[in-house]
């Protein structure tokens, strides 16, 4: 079964904090995205090693260095993201001699994925609908 652990909920934070500032191109600081990203700063240093490992991340040293998105976020998925620092989430292993269950999972799983292959850019939907519902309790 697929689980996604605080490591890839604090990385795809992380990412949106940082696609939100994609248009800056300036790098922020590791203390600054942990703020933007409710993360741990700590635990974000790991994350963000791993996805500089994978090219989904840049940092630049000194002073005025920090991190900042290799791609655009319209090239960069929630999926590639988890699966980054996850490692692969979908690996199905349906033991049964049943091929009727057999072909539900794999629907299952392939639904899975393609639900979190939106790209990073995108999430910004999921914003304006938390900024809705905020209103709504006013």
């Amino acid at each position: 079964m697929a689980k996604i652990s605080l490591r890839g909920l604090y990385a795809v934070a992380a990412m949106y904090a940082l696609s939100k500032k994609y248009n800056d191109e300036t790098p922020i600081k590791i203390k600054n995205i942990a703020k933007l990203s409710n993360t741990p700063q700590n635990f974000l240093e790991q994350i963000l090693n791993d996805l500089k490992k994978k090219g989904l991340v840049k940092s630049i040293r000194g002073a005025k260095g920090g991190y900042m998105l290799s791609k655009h976020p319209t090239q960069i998925t929630v999926y590639d993201i988890i699966s980054c620092v996850e490692g692969e989430l979908f690996q199905v292993e349906c033991k049964t001699k049943n091929l009727t269950l057999k072909l539900f999972w794999m629907d299952f799983y392939g639904k899975l994925k393609e639900f979190l292959s939106i790209k990073l850019s995108d999430l910004k939907q999921y914003e304006d609908k938390a900024i809705d519902q905020n209103m709504f309790y006013i």
